[in-house]
């Protein structure tokens, strides 16, 4: 449940405006949890357009996962098994098999501007053992690509851990949704 950012053509200065903009961004406490500090652009539509691009076999919900997200106004998501145009926000999400104690892990690039440039997900079949985890994980790290940090309510998806132990929901919440209303309607 890793997050790694790439960040590009960045000097120090804007740098440092970023994570001072990633602490000051967090939402009130009625709506979910604190923001990576960046998000899609538009890029002359209505709403940003994020197309999760499926790699991963029949146990990685990531259609009926990436459906949920797609709750949320103020951003597309739509799932895709080959990217529709090298101009569009293509996101791919794979599957790997690495002990390495994550159920998946979200890259991404935000550019100078705040914008992601580029992100990919990777969920993991060595620690995803079931169904609920595997639900819970695609909608994890999905949610990351929106632009979501972590959360500390099992209300949520984008709560760490395991979902059975700890009854994690599978889905977003609704204030995950609210957060991505306020971060796309700008």
């Amino acid at each position: 449940m890793r997050i790694r950012s790439i960040r590009k053509a960045m000097a120090l200065p804007a740098v440092v405006m970023a994570l001072f903009t990633a602490l000051v961004t967090t939402a009130p406490a009625a709506q979910a949890g604190p923001l990576l500090g960046g998000h899609w652009s538009r890029d002359g539509t209505a709403r940003a357009q994020i197309y999760f691009v499926d790699h991963t076999g029949s146990f990685w919900p990531v259609g009926s996962t990436v459906s949920q997200w797609n709750k949320a106004s103020g951003v597309d998501s739509y799932y895709v098994t080959s990217c529709p145009g090298s101009w569009l926000h293509c996101v791919d999400v794979n599957e790997y098999n690495t002990a390495d104690g994550n159920y998946g892990v979200t890259y991404y690039n935000i550019g100078s501007d705040g914008h992601f440039t580029s992100a990919d997900v990777w969920l993991n079949n060595n620690t995803v053992r079931n169904s609920t985890q595997a639900r819970k994980t695609s909608c994890h790290e999905e949610g990351h690509v929106l632009g979501l940090d972590h959360q500390f309510t099992p209300s949520s998806c984008m709560m760490s851990g395991n979902a059975v132990t700890n009854g994690i929901s599978t889905y977003p919440s609704q204030d995950d949704l609210n957060t991505l209303h306020n971060l796309y309607n700008h």
